[in-house]
């Protein structure tokens, strides 16, 4: 497996998650019979041991996903939940429902970590996001298109005017409040930057804390949840000439976003307690699934910590 990783270092592409032995579904369980077939003898489905190949055996939790799936990545997590306990439905329950709104726990460990804790009510109030606007101020047309020539005038820039983008975020901790205004080539990149400039302030513990990348899927004609158990259906989008602005408050409906149904954003971090974690949210526009899954990033990496609640 270390092998795998180094030798697609080298190449310069990305790993496999296919590939047999190496990859990183080779292992994984899905299906809820699948997986309690597995934890009585691992030999039913699988032909070598994990370890023999470095690789590692994993309870995948999805809209298949059983009992079984959910007590195993309980268990994982070092919380002993009795099969019995109607938590347990619970979590099964909501795991199904927000598959089907176009959540995918699949590559979002920590989301799954955070959505079980929640239900059992472990996780503390660190911070709360009270607002967020996006300032993008066109000071000159800077995108070109031309049918004949395509990509190349369409990237060009001519270095001269351009667009200026700004974020303020403000959140609550406590009694604190912190509030940062920054820059960024882009929406998401300022508001990245404003939100994790607001959140080192608080907590210090999370400067290490980078953003190793994120990516966004469209979910055509899906109703999104913006908080834990609130449905709402999904935000358009107004494009104006000059000045145009993105305003939002997480947990609720923001103005700005693009009317596709819904988008899942999943975010990776890195610089934490383990190498990397990812989170996952879906929302009516970018900005709104971006912000939240952000805070779960950060909000997973505070409990890894040991934190209980802001200084």
């Amino acid at each position: 497996f270390r092998s795998s990783r180094v030798l697609d270092g080298r190449l310069g592409r990305a790993p496999n998650q296919q590939a047999p032995y190496v990859g990183d579904a080779a292992f994984a369980h899905k299906g809820g019979v699948h997986a309690s077939a597995v934890q009585r003898d691992p030999r039913t489905y699988e032909h070598v041991v994990p370890d023999q190949v470095g690789n590692a055996r994993e309870f995948v939790v999805s809209n298949q996903s059983g009992r079984s799936n959910v007590l195993a990545r309980i268990s994982e997590m070092g919380i002993g939940l009795d099969a019995k306990d109607a938590r347990v439905g619970r979590l099964i329950d909501e795991v199904k429902a927000r598959e089907f709104e176009g959540w995918s726990f699949d590559r979002a460990e920590a989301s799954f970590d955070l959505l079980v804790k929640r239900v059992l009510k472990e996780v503390p109030f660190f911070f709360r996001v009270a607002s967020f606007r996006v300032l993008e101020e066109r000071r000159q047309a800077r995108i070109i298109y031309d049918s004949s020539a395509g990509h190349a005038l369409a990237c060009a820039d001519s270095g001269h005017g351009g667009s200026h983008i700004e974020a303020s975020v403000s959140i609550e901790a406590g009694t604190t409040t912190a509030t940062q205004v920054c820059t960024g080539n882009s929406p998401v990149a300022a508001v990245e930057k404003a939100l994790r400039a607001c959140l080192q302030q608080v907590f210090p513990g999370l400067r290490a804390v980078r953003l190793r990348g994120y990516q966004v899927r469209t979910l055509s004609g899906a109703q999104c949840s913006n908080a834990y158990g609130a449905a709402e259906a999904a935000a358009g989008e107004a494009h104006k000439e000059g000045a145009g602005e993105v305003e939002g408050d997480v947990g609720g409906r923001a103005s700005g976003g693009v009317d596709c149904g819904a988008v899942r954003v999943l975010v990776e971090c890195e610089g934490g307690p383990v190498e990397s974690w990812r989170t996952v949210a879906v929302s009516g526009s970018v900005l709104d699934a971006f912000v939240l899954a952000y805070c779960d990033a950060m909000v997973w990496c505070l409990l890894q910590q040991g934190h209980h609640e802001p200084l």
